[in-house]
């Protein structure tokens, strides 16, 4: 019967210990902010190289010469403002700070 709260309290420590890394370190926006570089493009750089020659925005997308092949950005990613963020959905980014509609998905 003592065994019962000392086992309850193993498994509440390890599963708190558990969710709080999957939340901090699995995040696909903070993957992408921290380990993958790609260039911006478009005005005031709010833009990401979606292919080779193409621009995004939020707004649009465009053909852009800023855009070379080893400057494209991985699939699925987007950024609002100059956040790094991750596409939800089509036409969906999602940052850190929340998620808005977006061409770069």
């Amino acid at each position: 019967m003592r065994s019962l709260p000392v086992h309850l309290l193993l498994v509440l420590t390890i599963s708190v210990a558990l969710v709080g890394a999957c939340f901090l370190n699995s995040c696909p926006y903070r993957r992408y902010g921290r380990t993958i570089r790609c260039s911006s493009c478009g005005i005031e750089n709010e833009g990401v190289c979606v292919s080779e020659g193409k621009c995004c925005t939020n707004e649009e997308c465009f053909l852009s010469n800023e855009c070379s092949y080893n400057s494209v950005c991985p699939e699925l990613f987007c950024k609002i403002g100059h956040h790094p963020g991750y596409c939800m959905k089509k036409g969906y980014c999602c940052t850190q700070g929340g998620c808005q509609s977006s061409a770069m998905c």
